[in-house]
């Protein structure tokens, strides 16, 4: 289950966290976008092993149709089978849990923050704007969570928060961006 894609991920975070004295990563928490979990289950591995006091914090589309269902099965500590596809703009989020990644994320993610369409749209602004990194709406999840007003009450306070930005396939042609930089007003 751990592939390339999560220790890339991992692996870079560390890079960009200068370590305290204990040579381990000055990080209080992570969060990671979660579908399948499969990449949330690959990381929290790492981060855990690394330090299992680090707050592992699952970033979820609650979608048009509110249906976050990696949220949903932690409430119910149950790994729920029947729910709805999230209608959401994040498209790559729209998997369900697995069973395969529903034990790593039972036991191990501290909390799920989920966030409107809204604000990833507002995080995606974000990121264009002022990191000048195109990120698609799947990859924006993780900051618009740390930016929602939920995400306080979940986090406990963290000072230090690394965050997962993944994903650059944005159509922006298809959504008409580049043509209303040529429209008047």
């Amino acid at each position: 289950m751990y592939s390339s894609l999560h220790h890339t991920v991992t692996h870079t975070l560390l890079q960009k966290t200068p370590p305290p004295p204990t040579k381990v990563p000055n990080l209080d928490a992570v969060v990671i976008p979660v579908s399948g979990g499969g990449m949330l289950s690959g990381i929290t591995i790492a981060w855990k092993a690394l330090n299992p006091s680090i707050r592992i914090i699952a970033a979820e589309p609650c979608g048009r149709n509110n249906s976050a269902d990696v949220y949903q099965c932690k409430q119910a500590q149950l790994l729920l089978r029947d729910l709805p596809k999230t209608e959401t703009i994040a498209d790559g989020l729209q998997a369900n849990l697995g069973s395969l990644t529903w034990p790593i994320v039972r036991d191990l993610v501290d909390a799920v923050v989920t966030v409107t369409e809204e604000e990833i749209v507002n995080a995606m602004k974000l990121c264009f704007e002022r990191l000048k990194v195109v990120v698609e709406p799947s990859g924006a999840v993780g900051l618009a969570a740390v930016l929602s007003e939920g995400f306080e009450e979940v986090a406990g306070g963290v000072q230090r928060v690394g965050v997962v930005l993944c994903g650059g396939n944005a159509d922006l042609e298809g959504r008409g961006l580049w043509k209303a930089y040529l429209e008047d007003g």
